[in-house]
């Protein structure tokens, strides 16, 4: 193997506040290329009562604040940034944005 694989950094949370503390932990710890899953993760609980309006609900009640904090704090570490439900986020706008500065530095 040339190269190590890409490593799913999963927070397994349920909130904002923790999804926020663990990217942040997770980007300025990882060395190696990997994949943020800047998600809520509903328990089996969750999804049988539904107190938070469905996944999407959770994604929306999350994805602008997520795309902010890359914006904002994390866009040199980042690699892949995994999200639920793009159409609620900035993620691609970013992508491209942060992609097209960095190609240009290189060159």
């Amino acid at each position: 193997m040339l190269f190590p694989g890409v490593f799913q950094h999963w927070g397994n949370v349920r909130n904002w506040s923790a999804l926020e503390t663990y990217l942040k932990r997770v980007q300025r710890s990882s060395i190696y290329p990997n994949s943020d899953m800047a998600e809520l993760t509903p328990t089996a609980w969750d999804l049988i009562i539904n107190p938070h309006g469905g996944l999407s609900e959770m994604a929306d009640n999350v994805n602008l604040r997520v795309s902010e904090l890359y914006e904002k704090e994390l866009a040199n570490e980042a690699n892949i940034i995994s999200v639920d439900f793009i159409r609620g986020t900035r993620i691609v706008e970013f992508a491209v944005k942060i992609n097209s500065q960095k190609s240009v530095k290189k060159h």
